[in-house]
């Protein structure tokens, strides 16, 4: 991405919030300080506490390739989520059920469930949001055939 950014038409996709660069019939998307500070305030009005990458190899661990340092995704992420927003808190049910199950007291019962149903959205939005990026992708496609097919 860095290599192509020099050469290429950079554009930002308003509705996934995400650069893309275009040289000839090639395009690639990806995530980059602007689009992660975007992503990362979204998901501090939501109230989680953190994101995930799918793949931390796209960060550049040299710092020679970007020319922003080393880590620069990572290291905006932790600047950004590393400040004293949120307290951690670490609590213990109050009783336990050696049976091969664990009982949770009322207290402790509902941040579990936040968490899971926190969790749950993640894996729904990562689900729609790979349903739609595959159909973009397709989009792209039948538009060059048809621009193909046309001349």
């Amino acid at each position: 991405i860095c290599l192509m950014r020099n050469t290429s038409n950079r554009y930002f996709d308003s509705f996934r919030k995400s650069p893309f660069l275009v040289k000839g019939t090639t395009w690639v998307g990806y995530d980059d300080r602007e689009s992660l500070k975007i992503k990362a305030e979204w998901c501090s009005q939501l109230g989680v506490a953190g994101l995930m990458f799918s793949g931390l190899d796209e960060d550049d661990f040299t710092g020679t390739m970007c020319g922003e340092g080393q880590y620069p995704l990572l290291s905006t992420m932790k600047s950004f989520f590393s400040t004293d927003k949120v307290t951690p808190t670490v609590s213990r049910p109050s009783t336990f059920a050696f049976s091969g199950t664990t009982q949770f007291s009322n207290n402790e019962k509902e941040p579990l469930m936040k968490s899971y149903n926190i969790f749950k959205f993640f894996v729904y939005l990562l689900v729609f949001l790979s349903g739609c990026l595959i159909g973009y992708i397709i989009l792209c496609v039948w538009r060059r055939t048809q621009q193909s097919s046309s001349q």
